[in-house]
């Protein structure tokens, strides 16, 4: 009862205050740290709740989950996205921020490592203050809103490798080049090993739950693997937040991806209400009291540093330095990463009890203030235009135009371009494999002292560890081995000049020499991590003749085991939504077509949606919701403006227009699905035409292939270019390959009627 007393009164006193942010448009963040402090042990008002032991456990619980929701919203892909100028705008602002908070800890007194959590918890704004702010000032769609949206989610990053990165230093390690770089290197070897293992599996497991309607069983699955894999990283020695944010990227690359954020909405509500009011509750107003000078002058600089920090950014980076300035009043708000940091700083001695009481109040101060400069923003940014001497004003102009103005593209662009990929793709492959040697000898050493292995193999457990190393690492092996002769090629062509008449023996020899120099370095390097447990010399040399004998005879299979493991990663780091030359031509249409302001949205069409399978004339979009498909992008290649016969099918990205009450009554009607009946799935083959087949030289509708069969023809390949939605005049070649849709059944009857060898099911 005592569990459930203060539970109730939390959320109560929560709802209490949320409601009056909501009425003065406050974020509700604010309410929910106003509320922690009026139930607060220390508050001398009320003072409801006296143990906050159930509060704060739940609220660990919370942080785990909040941070799997961060890391589900955040795809991969995102980072790429972003471009090369947002990065170097938040490195520069973030190490701006850094630097502020060690020399502000140092002035204050305070010890490095104490000074280092203060510049964490100045260095991460709060994106959940920001979007509620943003969002109650309808300012979401501007431009400074829209950058501090893109330098947030780096920021997200940033905050999860410094939970990392204190904790670790904080637990013992000692604060010291040599150990930074071993921590480093760490994170690197549990980063790409997790991910790269997880999005293999996980996104399949969640897929098939997904896909065959079972809701109940992968909400459970998803949230299993979300605890279960914190406690999992905690095992490790790492925090069970980095455990739980990686989970949350590797679920993200999942069809499921909409479904779980709509699904796990209300419980991340009441988890940050949770958190936020138990972060309010550790307000102790006597702290406050002794320490009103730090918190007025961790205050006073914070805000001038945050809005200086975006602005120096944007200017380095080429953006212009208004638009910093304006971003950086946007982000000027310290919030959920900040509590996180001054409770990991609090329970390992580093920092006193007073921090919770001045990171609470720059919180609230913040907080109050960032509504008042958001809608200043701009007035203040013109001000600071006007003071500044008109040399300045030259200086930053002429800069910004240097650093926009276009680059030649001369042959370090061509080198880029041909070597930039296998380069990261040998990169990642080398980091998988730098992670199964330094794990080799613990593992070996592990599964040597099981007691299940001496019962089953007495004597020789510790073989069966190193062929199970050996077996981990034979696919990367392998895939090093393939991109080292792809780079040697490459750099060897253009290397050399096409006069000499021995071009191409020398490109050869040239190209052995850098693929073996790249394969001896690598070896080296593996050799260095592995030499402290490496077996015995008549051992080592049984296991690698044997493991050389396993590649040569299983070289196919390890092939097609690396490409499906590197078509995973690079579908993850591939933007699956419409292209910027996509959006242009559709924004083209939008405003010949519709001169009225309307608004786009782009959405995922389900494999469960009701619409799956018919012609855009058929579903009658337009007629039912007012709303327009202007264009689709379907397995690479985008349509603008697609014809009615255009076909449906799972994943399609749909760019949608009209005013917003139609978009909204649109995507309700494509999230309609289907009755889930006994019937036969449809399915999407690839049917290549061949030499002798009966209807090359007819067209698509000479053909009679859907009152034939009743599968519909979605799209041809041609010469490797897809074309969507062929005409029906549209003429058969041989070595054409057709895109049907249909049931399996029907399929194999259009592939006889065609004469065509299928090629690949969808």
């Amino acid at each position: 009862m005592h569990f459930m007393k203060d539970i109730g009164t939390v959320l109560a006193v929560a709802g209490f205050t949320a409601l009056f942010c909501a009425r003065f448009k406050f974020p509700l963040v604010l309410g929910y740290l106003i509320a922690g402090v009026l139930i607060s042990p220390h508050s001398p008002v009320t003072g409801v709740v006296r143990d906050m032991q159930s509060v704060n456990a739940l609220s660990d619980m919370g942080v785990t989950f909040l941070l799997f929701v961060i890391g589900l919203e955040f795809q991969i892909y995102k980072i790429r996205e972003q471009g090369a100028r947002t990065l170097v705008v938040s490195l520069v602002e973030l190490a701006f921020m850094f630097c502020v908070g060690m020399t502000l800890g140092s002035l204050l007194g305070w010890k490095p490592l104490a000074s280092a959590f203060l510049a964490g918890m100045l260095m991460i704004s709060s994106t959940l203050i920001i979007v509620g702010t943003l969002s109650s000032k309808k300012l979401t769609t501007g431009r400074p809103a829209k950058f501090a949206m893109n330098l947030a989610i780096y920021e997200d990053l940033a905050a999860v490798l410094l939970i990392f990165v204190l904790g670790t230093l904080v637990a013992g390690k000692g604060v010291s080049p040599k150990s930074l770089a071993k921590i480093a290197f760490d994170l690197s070897l549990f980063l790409a090993t997790t991910l790269i293992a997880g999005l293999v599996i996980v996104p399949r497991v969640l897929n098939r739950l997904f896909k065959g309607h079972q809701h109940e069983a992968l909400s459970i699955v998803t949230l299993g693997l979300c605890f279960g894999f914190a406690l999992f990283s905690a095992s490790l020695g790492y925090s069970p937040a980095l455990g739980a944010f990686i989970m949350g990227l590797i679920a993200a690359e999942s069809l499921s991806r909409e479904w779980l954020l709509n699904r796990l909405e209300p419980m991340r509500e009441f988890f940050t209400a949770l958190f936020f009011v138990s972060m309010g509750a550790l307000f102790d107003y006597q702290k406050f009291i002794e320490h009103w000078q730090t918190v007025l002058i961790v205050l006073l600089v914070f805000v001038p540093a945050r809005v200086a920090a975006v602005a120096l950014g944007s200017f380095v980076s080429g953006r212009t330095w208004r638009l910093g300035l304006q971003t950086g009043f946007c982000m000027a708000v310290l919030g959920e990463f900040s509590f996180i940091l001054a409770s990991l700083g609090e329970r390992s001695g580093v920092l006193g009890s007073e921090i919770h009481a001045i990171m609470v109040s720059v919180c609230l101060g913040s907080a109050i203030a960032l509504p008042f400069n958001v809608g200043r923003a701009g007035a203040w940014a013109s001000k600071i235009e006007a003071w500044l001497p008109g040399p300045v004003k030259s200086f930053f102009a002429l800069y910004e135009s240097r650093i926009t103005a276009p680059k030649d593209t001369g042959t370090s662009s061509r080198w880029w371009k041909l070597l930039h990929r296998p380069l990261m793709v040998l990169v990642l492959e080398f980091v998988v494999l730098s992670a199964i040697a330094a794990t080799s000898g613990p593992f070996v050493a592990w599964l040597k002292n099981a007691p299940i292995m001496e019962e089953l193999l007495p004597g020789s457990s510790e073989w069966v560890g190193w062929l199970l190393v050996i077996a981990a690492a034979l696919p990367f092996l392998v895939a090093s081995w393939k991109n080292m002769q792809v780079i040697g090629m490459i750099a060897a062509e253009l290397g050399l000049s096409s006069t000499p008449s021995l071009k191409r023996r020398m490109e050869n020899a040239l190209a052995q020499s850098l693929t073996a120099a790249l394969a001896l370095a690598a070896l080296l390097w593996l050799g260095l991590i592995t030499r402290p447990f490496l077996p015995p010399w008549p051992v080592l040399a049984i296991l690698a003749t044997l493991g050389a004998g396993v590649a040569v005879f299983f070289w196919q299979g390890l092939n097609r085991l690396h490409h499906r493991v590197e078509s995973v990663v690079r579908v993850s780091l591939a933007n699956a939504a419409l292209s910027q030359k996509g959006r242009l031509e559709a924004r083209q249409v939008l405003e010949e077509q519709y001169p009225v302001q309307a608004s786009i949205k782009e959405i995922v069409l389900l494999p469960d949606s009701d619409v799956v399978g018919r012609a855009l004339k058929d579903i009658m979009l337009r007629e039912n919701t007012g709303a327009t498909i202007l264009a689709i992008k379907r397995s690479g290649f985008e349509l603008v403006n697609p014809p009615a016969d255009t076909c449906l099918f799972p994943e399609d990205h749909l760019l949608l227009v009209g005013d917003a009450e139609q978009i909204r009554i649109a995507t309700e009607f494509f999230s309609i699905t289907r009755v889930k009946q006994q019937e036969e799935k449809n399915e999407i083959w690839v049917a290549r035409l061949r030499e002798n087949s009966a209807v090359l030289g007819s067209s698509l509708r000479q053909s009679g292939l859907r009152s034939k069969t009743g599968v519909t023809v979605v799209g041809l390949i041609r010469g490797g270019v897809h074309h969507a939605s062929p005409a029906p005049d549209t003429s058969l070649n041989d070595g054409d390959g057709l895109l049907i849709f249909g049931p399996k059944s029907a399929l194999t009857k259009a592939v006889e009627v065609l004469g065509a060898e299928r090629v690949s099911g969808g």
